[in-house]
């Protein structure tokens, strides 16, 4: 192959689609219904049963009837502190049921008004704030409310990777990569992994900044734990990049026994790797196989990939009739001189002056002297003096065979003196 095959484009197609999955409506998950379970301690009993009474009426949708039993519970004397929390925090679940990020925002927001209220519980409710900031694209709002939990105490594995999701959303890839990597870095330390989406947000920031290698890393986090087409797509095609062919081919195998690939251009990419990096036989049966299931199409490129295959695997006679048709089919100079260099191989020369001869008939050959010469030989070779002699004097008109093409002619009039002697 004359130019190394790479996935380059369909990378940087995979690259932004991961990025935009990434940074799309996707959250992690809600911190909220943990809030409350940590709040409930020191809580009240009545407050629980009633809690759990307007939860179940969140459970059937009627949420008029669960604000209004909320409400009626604020009202109630000699709540304490963790009562009054426990009490918004279910009101601002029952706001999200609904929809009604705003009313969940107010919500949130009494509990950290409340005086002598627990400041374990302001960094949870900091962080479930700015989640429905995300959710509702607010983003400069969801940063502020990081901000603010920041200088309350360091960021949680979950707060550094919605830094690093809004971050994105406002254009600072710098700070989103720093987020997400201090994310995964603390999370890889606790024994445990950031979300799947995360993981691919940092992917696309880590290829587009060109850290090939940092890239490589975190697709591999990818494809162990969510293995999927996508990701070993993209795998494949950095290992490319970064001219590590054996494993680029080994990814590109595993994607074809989990039965991924299944179109036309990832079963040519695959065909042509092989070829690249001189595993002829392997192109062979891939192309094949695809073409006895009709995925690739019997078609002048397809045929052509086949018969190179074939070629260069050294299976000359396969490789004949393949060739053969896909001239036929684009009606190509090029590919019958092809045809005549094969059929030189093999020492058939006859076919190798009709090869010749339909090149010359159809014209464009880049290097139409070299299709002279090697016509000129198998004339010699079948006994065609006059021919050969016909077709040197032609060669010799081009200055890269004019010598040869001379030694050609000076040959044959020695070879006709010594016959007439």
């Amino acid at each position: 192959m004359e130019r190394r095959p790479h996935l380059g484009n369909a990378l940087r197609r995979a690259v932004v689609v991961i990025g935009l999955m990434a940074v799309g409506t996707a959250l992690p998950p809600s911190v909220a219904a943990a809030a409350a379970m940590r709040m409930a301690e020191g809580v009240n009993s009545k407050v629980l049963d009633r809690i759990a009474e307007a939860t179940a009426q969140v459970a059937a949708k009627n949420y008029t009837r669960a604000y209004a039993l909320l409400d009626e519970a604020q009202g109630w004397r000699n709540l304490t502190a963790a009562d009054r929390t426990a009490l918004w925090s279910a009101y601002a679940e029952a706001c999200l049921a609904e929809g009604n990020r705003v009313k969940a925002l107010a919500a949130y927001r009494e509990i950290l008004k409340l005086p002598n209220g627990d400041p374990r519980f302001a960094g949870t409710v900091l962080h479930a704030m700015a989640q429905i900031h995300v959710a509702g694209g607010q983003y400069a709002e969801a940063e502020k409310e990081l901000d603010l939990l920041e200088k309350a105490e360091p960021l949680s594995i979950d707060a550094l990777a919605l830094r690093g999701q809004i971050n994105k959303r406002l254009g600072n890839d710098k700070a989103a990569r720093d987020a997400l990597e201090r994310a995964a870095r603390q999370a890889s330390l606790s024994g445990r992994l950031l979300g799947e989406a995360d993981y691919r947000l940092l992917g696309q920031l880590q290829f587009e900044a060109g850290d090939r290698t940092q890239a490589l890393e975190t697709l591999g986090i990818l494809t162990r734990r969510w293995p999927s087409k996508t990701y070993f797509m993209v795998l494949a095609s950095l290992y490319g990049e970064l001219n590590q062919s054996a494993r680029q081919i080994a990814v590109l195998e595993a994607v074809k026994q989990n039965g991924w690939l299944t179109s036309e251009p990832e079963l040519m990419a695959l065909a042509q790797l092989y070829l690249y990096y001189g595993v002829p036989n392997k192109a062979a049966h891939l192309l094949e196989d695809g073409l006895q299931s009709g995925i690739i199409p019997h078609n002048r490129q397809s045929i052509e990939l086949l018969s190179t295959a074939y070629v260069n695997a050294r299976e000359f006679e396969k490789a004949i009739p393949l060739l053969l048709r896909a001239a036929e089919l684009s009606k190509s100079a090029e590919l019958y001189l092809r045809l005549a260099r094969l059929y030189n191989q093999i020492g058939d020369k006859e076919n190798v002056v009709l090869s010749a001869q339909t090149a010359m008939s159809i014209g464009g050959v880049q290097r139409p002297d070299e299709l002279l010469v090697l016509k000129g030989m198998a004339e010699f070779d079948l006994g065609r003096l006059e021919a050969a002699r016909r077709s040197f004097a032609e060669a010799a008109k081009y200055k890269a065979s004019a010598d040869l093409a001379q030694s050609w002619i000076a040959y044959i009039d020695n070879e006709e003196r010594q016959k007439n002697d």
